[in-house]
């Protein structure tokens, strides 16, 4: 008797070690697809944002065109309200002036942008750089 109470004592015991660590691999799996759930939906929204900030801007199509044939719009929206589309064309704009041999308006076109757009700022310090340099200021295009 106390032999057969000793192996229903060690079944019992092994089902309940069965249990828990099926009940903790439905755990882990619960997180980890939560985890991988949250992560897909992160990126989507990610590529959805940019692409909405780069396929539907307006000054994003002109970029395609040459800069005689973009010049009117870009000043249009670069004289518009603050926004994103003012700061992409001011942008846009100013490098096509530098291309121009006009650094001075590109300049002006630069005047605080990097502050106004913070993700162009590197950029921006590039074409201002750029533009000194085609004024032959050296000391100013390293300053900047």
């Amino acid at each position: 008797m106390l032999k057969e109470r000793k192996q229903q004592f060690r079944l019992l015991a092994g089902a309940i070690v069965l249990l828990v660590s099926v009940c903790l691999g439905v755990v882990f799996l619960g997180v980890t697809v939560a985890n991988q759930l949250e992560e897909k939906e992160e990126n989507k929204t990610a590529s959805q944002g940019l692409t909405e900030s780069t396929g539907k801007s307006a000054v994003a199509r002109l970029v395609s065109l040459p800069p005689q044939q973009r010049a009117t719009n870009l000043d249009a929206f670069a004289s518009g309200p603050k926004s994103r589309e003012q700061y992409r064309a001011r942008y846009l704009l100013a490098s096509d002036l530098i291309q121009q041999n006009q650094p001075e308006q590109a300049l002006n076109h630069l005047e605080g942008l990097e502050s106004d757009y913070p993700v162009l700022a590197s950029h921006v310090v590039l074409k201002r750089a750029q533009a000194y340099q085609a004024m032959g200021d050296s000391a100013k295009a390293t300053a900047a």
